[in-house]
């Protein structure tokens, strides 16, 4: 790279408007894993309170 020490160079160019933040996407995996966590979490629950209420 050349240019001053510091020099940043070329921003590319983008559709947001000044203060707006890209918000990098969620790999899927990681997507998936979190929900089938939370399923897993809902299915132990749903048993627990059903083998409490018998």
């Amino acid at each position: 790279m050349t240019g001053s020490p510091g020099h940043v160079g070329r921003v590319p160019a983008s559709d947001l408007e000044p203060g707006e933040w890209e918000i990098p996407r969620v790999p899927l995996q990681y997507e998936r894993a979190v929900l089938a966590d939370a399923l897993v979490v809902r299915f132990a629950r749903a048993v627990i309170l059903l083998r409490l209420s018998a």
